[in-house]
């Protein structure tokens, strides 16, 4: 069996250059949205000190001011000062349960792309190892086969009688196996279908029976890939 070298290859530069676009259209937009975010906490962070030093002045400013009692100038500070505290507590905690939600947002998203991208290339892989494994075994299927095929068609017939039987094979089948099908199903007809990869179907408008490599490849193709 001779594997085409070009194709593997060709595969392989394909998963790169999927690769680099899932980071170059995916990933580095996430990053970026999580700078823009950081950007925006630090700037609610410079407001938040901001009002601090606005609320530190006017204390300083109540505690100038001449004719005022004492007990109001405190009562006033603490106040201001009870109130910032709550408001930088309260915005803190909400940047952060926002900032943590979008980061396992786009954590999720990520993963699903990458996912997503490798559930392709096992399909990919899959239909390669197919395809060389009916190259090799069409090459490697011959007469005696499609023999051993029939006699076991007829082994396993179904209940009833079938009207106006057909046979299908990939190849011409041999006199013996045409004169077994010719003595159970007199008038039988005969069609060929290459791309049935070493294999036999006896079939009429209600009943199907069939044996062929090419099922076998596609069941464990199907495995695979799930």
């Amino acid at each position: 069996m001779k594997i085409d070298l070009y194709t593997l290859v060709a595969q392989l530069l394909n998963f790169l250059v999927l690769a680099g676009l899932l980071g170059r259209f995916v990933y580095q937009p996430v990053m970026a949205a999580v700078q823009r975010r950081d950007q925006q906490l630090a700037e609610r962070m410079n407001a938040l000190e901001k009002r601090e030093r606005e609320c530190q002045e006017l204390a300083l400013q109540l505690r100038e001011q001449e004719g005022q009692q004492e007990a109001g100038r405190m009562e006033a500070r603490a106040r201001v000062e009870q109130e910032l505290h709550q408001w930088r507590l309260q915005e803190t905690d909400s940047i952060r349960q926002q900032l943590a939600q979008q980061r396992q947002s786009w954590e999720e998203k990520l993963q699903t792309e990458l996912d997503q991208l490798h559930g392709r290339k096992s399909q990919e892989v899959s239909r390669m190892v197919l395809e060389v494994s009916r190259r090799a075994l069409r090459d490697l299927a011959d007469q005696e086969l499609d023999d051993q095929i029939v006699v076991y068609l007829l082994q396993h017939l179904p209940e009833g009688k079938l009207e106006r039987p057909l046979v299908v094979s990939a190849r011409q089948l041999s006199e013996r196996s045409r004169e077994r099908l010719e003595q159970v199903f007199p008038g039988i007809q005969f069609e060929l279908q290459p791309e049935l990869l070493a294999g036999v179907e006896l079939k009429d408008a209600e009943h199907r029976l069939n044996w062929s490599i090419q099922g076998y490849l596609e069941g464990l193709v199907a495995c695979s890939a799930g």
